[in-house]
């Protein structure tokens, strides 16, 4: 029974967790670039990392996509500053084709390590971006236009990402929960309901030994 226990303990952590592909990379001192995958139309992602903070303000600190250009995808978050002259993170997006559109979050942000998630759900013919920080909802945007080029490259500018994680979730799995979870413990862990599906199954397993 006991090796049946831990043999349900080691699938409960692998069952129902999100497909995760970590990075590992950190750039604390100079702009680079790095290559992610290619997350287009129609689907979901987050990306989670430990984000320093610059102490100065009106910087871009990561970017999602190729470029600026007037006719590439990107996300981009910044610290820059609200109107009691506080550092907050504000993060904007524009699709191929689109106009740039802009979000302050309610994250005052000082020269610090923050965890972050940000989620980019590109489902049901729209983009909506969230973000994520140490556990809380900090704020959203929906983009009027779908970022219709894959998403494909992760570049650097200040402040410093360290131990990158882009991950989808599963069939059914609630990808903000997930990534509301890893903004905490910058880990991706299986959804309760899986975990408890997966209970079910080994609570029947145990029984049908019992009577056998």
């Amino acid at each position: 029974m006991k090796k049946l226990m831990m043999a349900a303990t080691l699938a409960a952590l692998t069952f129902g967790a999100a497909q995760a592909v970590n990075i590992d990379w950190t750039s604390p001192s100079v702009t680079g670039s790095q290559t992610i995958g290619s997350y287009g139309d129609g689907t979901v992602f987050a990306l989670t990392a430990t984000l320093s903070v610059p102490g100065d303000n009106n910087k871009d600190l990561f970017r999602l996509g190729n470029g600026d250009g007037a006719s590439t995808n990107y996300i981009k978050v910044a610290k820059n500053l609200n109107d009691k002259q506080e550092g907050i993170l504000k993060f904007w997006a524009k699709g191929a084709g689109g106009n740039e559109q802009g979000v302050a979050t309610s994250q005052t942000v000082g020269p610090s390590n923050y965890t972050i998630s940000l989620v980019v759900d590109q489902r049901n013919n729209q983009s909506v971006i969230t973000l994520f920080v140490n556990g809380a909802n900090v704020g959203g945007l929906t983009l009027t236009q779908d970022l219709s080029a894959p998403i494909t490259t992760l570049v650097f500018n200040n402040g410093g990402l360290a131990n990158v994680t882009v991950y989808t979730a599963e069939a059914d799995e609630d990808i903000y929960a997930i990534a509301q979870e890893a903004s905490k413990t910058g880990e991706v862990l299986p959804e309760p309901t899986a975990l408890a599906l997966l209970a079910l199954g080994v609570a029947g397993v145990a029984l049908r030994r019992r009577v056998a």
